[in-house]
């Protein structure tokens, strides 16, 4: 069984671009909210893509792919709409995956001494897990770590080896990437 980290291009918007300054820590810029954020209007500018990411690291799908992915009844992925016309979506996924960061050699640097996250969090690609097993072939997952650094800080997208193909045929923007364990 394989799994694969799932890339996007870049789409031209930040995601956090009208988001409330106090949802940030004002030394690290570490996302601090105690809920989720959604936009309730991007500025996305019609992307050429169905998959794209945002300059801050949130990756973003089209109604198109949308559909496709409850067609598809992925489970433990929710879409939260992040603007009118044309309707882009976050997929927010639930499903958990523990990256390897002794095996990575992630670094954590710079701990905030006021929200108490580190600034950065570096080295994710290529991705290791401890339990590739743990990967369904017809499943998207997250990781528990976020990398990059302040605003910009993301999970990593996991994907099993069915579901790759099926996304790869239909959405040829998508770059994929093998996880090591």
């Amino acid at each position: 069984m394989t799994a694969f980290t799932l890339h996007a291009p870049d789409g031209g918007c930040h995601y956090f671009e009208n988001a409330d300054p106090s949802l940030f820590c004002p030394k690290c810029e570490s996302y601090i909210g105690k809920e989720p954020y959604y936009p309730k209007s991007m500025d996305v500018r019609k992307p050429k893509y169905d998959f794209f990411a945002c300059y801050d690291g949130r990756r973003l799908i089209s109604e198109k792919a949308k559909i496709f992915l409850e067609k598809l009844k992925v489970e433990g992925l929710e879409f939260k709409r992040v603007n009118e016309s044309p309707q882009f979506f976050l997929p927010v996924c639930y499903n958990i995956v523990e990256f390897d960061v002794e095996k990575r050699k992630t670094r954590f640097e710079k701990l905030c001494s006021q929200c108490g996250n580190y600034q950065y969090i570096v080295g994710a690609t290529p991705a290791f897990l401890k339990n590739i097993k743990a990967v369904q072939a017809d499943s998207w997952y997250r990781t528990d770590i976020e990398f990059g650094s302040g605003k910009a800080k993301k999970s990593l997208t996991i994907v099993g080896e069915k579901l790759k193909k099926t996304l790869e045929k239909e959405f040829k923007e998508i770059d994929f990437e093998a996880v090591r364990e």
